[in-house]
């Protein structure tokens, strides 16, 4: 089968590229792919080159920051019509990316919605709800609904929208949640590439080498407690709402600012000095950080930049504890939530996001901020704790409470990564892909 997709590609960075690459490059084993998508500003490469056996082909913005989704429609549409020869197959991500389905009506097109392309603009400020260009961007995704012949949704909140909102056919909507490479974060691994006895040695050295910088960095004991948050500092993300719930941690079970010297503490009793790592950057970046001098924590909480993906196995396995976070995106109706495996297997928006996938696929438990989210306390047969945001009394417990039982966090951990194997690597994410194919070939032959 020949397929060609359009849309975020390696080397640009978050779900959508990261998805589409490790997907394609598992497709690529016995069919023939190829890529067309944009190029972001300030990388090099450019034009066709090869990832693996992937045909990669990288176009270019005319003019960077003016009318870029427009640019990514006309530009990608010109390559896929070029490319169009042969192909048995359109796969597309997003209605900007759509321009290939419109031209060629013979062929089938699986559109792929990763999110909610007007809503975010409005919830980003870029547009309002009365302005034309919110109209127009609705318009396209409505089209593209209707053009296409399946629609994969990365989440049930987005297929529920799809349906709703764009008028997508029911039977024609499937839900496959993102994957997560099982390989490189794993337990015992530092996202290196496999190899030999050896070289499994130096990748476990390196791993502990590594964990031990970042804890350093943090200025941890070795018997201190890693909280990690890999997030972008973006209003939608809810960060603010992680930091909240680690101050109120502190104040309420880990003995105050104040280190007490000479006995053990007395709520709590986890007894070792907690740390809460923020990663990634962004505009929220310095009210963060005025937060944490307002509670004087500047030595229990650190804000680091982007961390490249290639080391992100390292900050996941030098933690304790990993916390993920989602808030509310205007006019999207959340479903409620009680357990990060209910999350997982119904396909909620926060059990779709990469970091979590990552952290659980890690063999760390979490405790997932999300709106809809219902705390009633630590369930360890759970695979995490699923705390609703805004309510940092309700974090702060669910941090002492795994904190405070190494022995039934770690198996918490241990499901976790079980799950994620058995159920969430990119190897069964393309499976299920790979039947969507089949009914659209079968349903237009």
């Amino acid at each position: 089968m020949k397929i060609l997709r359009v849309g975020m590609y390696w080397p640009q960075t978050g779900g959508p590229p990261n998805g589409t690459r490790q997907t394609s490059r598992i497709l690529a084993r016995e069919h023939d792919v190829a890529v067309v998508h944009m190029r972001e500003e300030g990388e090099k490469r450019t034009g066709h080159w090869k990832d693996g056996k992937v045909e990669v082909y990288q176009e270019k913005l005319l003019f960077p920051r003016r009318l870029t989704s427009l640019q990514a429609f006309f530009q990608t549409t010109k390559r896929a019509w070029r490319l169009r020869k042969g192909v048995d197959i359109y796969h597309v991500h997003g209605p900007f990316f759509a321009g290939i389905g419109f031209l060629d009506r013979e062929r089938p097109m699986v559109l792929h919605i990763h999110g909610y392309p007007s809503l975010e603009a409005l919830s980003r400020e870029r547009v309002k709800r009365s302005s034309f260009s919110f109209r127009f961007i609705r318009w396209m995704e409505k089209k593209a609904v209707k053009r296409a012949d399946a629609i994969i949704v990365v989440d049930s909140t987005i297929g529920r929208w799809a349906r709703s909102e764009l008028g997508a056919d029911r039977k024609k909507v499937f839900l496959i949640p993102n994957g997560v490479d099982t390989e490189m974060f794993s337990p015992d691994r530092g996202g290196e590439e496999g190899g030999s006895k050896e070289k499994e040695i130096k990748v476990e050295r390196g791993r502990f080498r590594r964990g031990k910088e970042i804890r350093r960095r943090c200025k941890l004991e070795d018997d201190g407690r890693l909280i990690v948050c890999i997030r972008r500092f973006a209003p939608k993300n809810g960060v603010e709402n992680v930091l909240e719930g680690f101050i109120e941690y502190v104040k309420e079970y880990d003995g105050g600012v104040e280190k007490q010297k000479g006995r053990e503490r007395q709520k709590g009793g986890e007894g070792q000095e907690s740390h809460l790592l923020l990663a990634g950057g962004g505009p929220l970046r310095r009210s963060l950080a005025k937060r944490i001098k307002e509670e004087k924590m500047e030595n229990r909480i650190t804000l680091a930049g982007e961390i490249p993906h290639a080391r992100l196995p390292a900050y996941y396995n030098s933690a304790d504890i990993i916390i993920n976070s989602f808030t509310h995106i205007p006019l999207v109706r959340e479903h409620p939530l009680s357990s990060v495996r209910e999350g997982l297997e119904k396909g909620r928006p926060i059990c779709t996001s990469l970091t979590t996938l990552e952290a659980l696929s890690a063999g760390k438990p979490v405790i997932l901020s999300t709106v809809g989210g219902t705390y009633s306390g630590v369930d360890h047969e759970d695979l995490g704790a699923v705390v609703p945001d805004g309510h940092p009394e309700q974090m702060a417990n669910a941090i002492h409470t795994l904190l405070s039982d190494n022995e039934k966090a770690n198996k918490m951990g241990a499901r976790a990564r079980e799950y994620v194997v058995h159920n969430r690597s990119w190897e069964r994410v393309t499976e299920k892909m790979l039947r969507v194919y089949d009914f659209v070939l079968r349903d237009t032959g």
